[in-house]
């Protein structure tokens, strides 16, 4: 990973693929830190990949890049943690995901009906905690 020929989400395609679990990468856009509530999408600053995996008969959407904890420091005695493991992004609901992450394939939004680019664009900026605490969109 340090190469940048590899992410967390390759690497977990491949982790998972190597214990018989179907898992695909999928490419898109996310509102993440670059993100400027009521900007316009700069596709190529948000441009971001995560995975969907195959489990019980349905698939399920994973970003283990959000979920991940991290440590900063340039060697392992200076390390210190940035922040925790975020169990939302393992196995997160797509009506969920979609507040946050937008595939380049509708078909990876795995909702009834598609998000289009332009309500994405306009939707409400919630993230994790919103959910957490159990509220919900109306």
């Amino acid at each position: 990973m340090q190469n940048h020929t590899c992410n967390h989400a390759i690497l977990y395609q491949a982790l998972a693929k190597s214990i018989g679990i179907p898992c695909v990468l999928i490419n898109g856009i996310c509102k993440n830190s670059e993100y400027g509530i009521g900007e316009s999408l700069d596709t190529k600053a948000l441009a971001h990949q995560w995975n969907a995996v195959y489990l019980d008969n349905q698939w399920r959407l994973v970003d283990t890049l959000w979920g991940s904890a991290c440590m900063i420091g340039s060697r392992s005695e200076q390390w210190s943690k940035c922040r925790l493991r975020n169990d939302f992004f393992f196995l997160t609901d797509p009506d969920m995901m979609i507040c946050t992450h937008l595939p380049d394939n509708q078909a990876w939004q795995l909702l009834p009906k598609p998000v289009t680019f332009k309500q994405f664009e306009e939707f409400v900026y919630v993230r994790e905690k919103f959910f957490e605490t159990g509220l919900h969109m109306l």
